[in-house]
């Protein structure tokens, strides 16, 4: 199943703390602008896909094992490096200490994905104040974006479910700890999840903000086309209003009839 994200946990073996050992599996996808110039076609060239999948295992307070699925070469190294370099023994702490580090990233990740797409929002509502007319092309690339944006929001809204996920882990899980490691888990998810639901309502604003564009377009495309048509008959009118008067005023031609 290629979900866009998802959080299980289990304990695993004995019921006895020294001998079973407490196990998760999670997933986020990311949906990121590319740092290359969008182009104003329907091409995949314009984002990219961050996959972030992870198994952990917690087998003694004193170790643990954590494999990385479908990640990247620098989130691995970014995640080793955070883990290795921290002075705090996560693992005598909370079974659900090592995700930490893997939200973390996450969120930090998230939000340059966010702000990407709030870059192209912004590079379209400053080039509409120089751009006199707006044509389909803009019209079909601006419904582009909208699309990116979407699945952009979904994202987020799927990753909020699985820290909510882990939330309520942490307390199934700490309820044979001591309070303080359970307290201190407990207040990071929440700071994680209060900034990625900030992300979200961010994402939100940025897909009404381009709903607001692609209205502008809309009316700009309309009014632009009506004009035209309006032109058009008014040329018409006084090239037949011209035919009509010459006819008027043109001398009749002679008719003779016989006597």
């Amino acid at each position: 199943m290629d979900a866009s994200g998802f959080f299980q946990a289990a304990r695993c073996g004995s019921t006895d703390s020294d001998a079973g050992y407490h196990t998760t599996a999670f997933r986020f996808l990311i949906k990121h602008r590319n740092n290359s110039p969008p182009q104003r076609t329907r091409s995949p060239s314009i984002y990219r896909w961050e996959k972030l999948g992870f198994i952990t295992f917690h087998p003694s307070p004193k170790f643990f094992t954590i494999l990385c699925l479908d990640v990247g070469d620098d989130a691995r190294a970014h995640l080793h490096q955070q883990i290795l370099g921290s002075e705090l023994a996560v693992s005598e702490a909370h079974p659900l200490s090592i995700h930490l580090f893997v939200l973390r990233y996450t969120l930090e990740s998230f939000d340059r994905a966010v702000w990407s797409w709030r870059d192209v929002v912004r590079e379209l509502e400053t080039s509409r104040l120089h751009r006199r007319f707006a044509t389909t092309r803009d019209f079909d690339h601006m419904h582009e974006i909208a699309r990116h944006l979407i699945h952009s929001t979904e994202m987020l809204t799927t990753a909020l479910s699985v820290i909510d996920c882990m939330i309520n882990e942490c307390e199934i899980v700490g309820s044979g700890l001591d309070g303080q490691a359970l307290s201190a888990c407990q207040r990071e998810l929440h700071f994680v999840s209060s900034l990625m639901k900030a992300l979200l309502h961010r994402s939100g604003a940025l897909e009404k903000r381009m709903e607001n564009e692609i209205a502008l377009v809309s009316i700009t495309i309309h009014t632009f086309s009506v004009g035209k048509i309006g032109q058009s008959a008014k040329s018409y009118a006084g090239f037949s209003h011209k035919c009509t008067t010459r006819h008027l005023h043109r001398k009749p031609d002679r008719i003779d009839f016989p006597t």
